[in-house]
């Protein structure tokens, strides 16, 4: 996985894609430098996003971080169940992928399945 890659490509799901890249690497500096200054802010009006800041906030507990206490932050994100972490992940992935769905997928006719069989 190139998080690093993902994380500047990706801008709007930022939030999202640094989640996942502190699931699988916690000690990751921007990642965490990142949430804990997003999550210092007021929860965004995007409806996936918002649900993670919320999901996010209750999960990793009261204390909150500037940005340049990345290291700190990492440590108390890898002290919460990660499986509840993993979640709040999924719901904001799939809140991403109701809100912007694949155009590719609404190309797809079923005729086309039935032909070839």
């Amino acid at each position: 996985r190139d998080f690093p890659a993902l994380f500047e490509h990706f801008a709007a799901e930022r939030p999202l894609t640094a989640v996942l890249w502190l699931l699988d690497d916690h000690t990751a500096d921007p990642p965490a430098g990142f949430l804990a200054g997003w999550l210092h802010e007021s929860a965004p009006a995007d409806p996936a996003l918002g649900r993670l800041h919320r999901d996010l906030s209750g999960l990793l507990g009261d204390k909150r971080f500037r940005a340049n206490e990345a290291g700190a932050f990492a440590d108390q994100f890898a002290e919460a169940p990660p499986e509840e972490l993993a979640a709040a992940a999924d719901l904001a992935h799939m809140g991403v992928l109701a809100r912007d769905l694949p155009r590719g997928a609404l190309a797809w006719e079923p005729d086309d399945i039935l032909e070839a069989a």
